[in-house]
């Protein structure tokens, strides 16, 4: 595994185009939506960088050692994680859904790690 010195980097919807390099491409785009007040669990991916555009609404973003950095994500902004990076996103809308795309390497699935300890830092 190469080791990167980054953890995340985002890209704002003014930004016209997102430079992804080849170990960055991903090969599997899924489409999750998060209703009012509903988050993920706290997880992270083991080998491989992930990608996650904002479709429509607003997001939370708790990523990083013990969930410690926080950013308020826009439709249009996209995320890069590196491998190894915990993260939990979150609805905190009360009316309107969130949806995003997270782009992922074919082989993310076996590498995938929830991480319930981290679940209930965040509330």
């Amino acid at each position: 595994m190469t080791e990167t010195t980054w953890e995340r980097r985002i890209v704002r919807a003014a930004a016209r185009t997102v430079s992804l390099t080849s170990s960055e491409s991903a090969q599997q785009v899924h489409t999750v939506v998060f209703p009012p007040g509903r988050r993920d669990c706290a997880r992270r991916c083991e080998r491989h960088e992930s990608a996650i555009y904002v479709l429509q609404g607003e997001c939370e973003l708790w990523s990083g050692d013990r969930l410690g950095r926080h950013d308020l994500l826009f439709a249009g902004d996209v995320v890069l994680l590196a491998p190894g990076v915990p993260r939990l996103l979150a609805n905190r809308s009360v009316t309107a859904p969130l949806s995003i795309a997270v782009a992922v390497h074919s082989s993310e699935r076996d590498c995938l790690v929830l991480m319930p300890e981290l679940d209930r830092l965040v509330l």
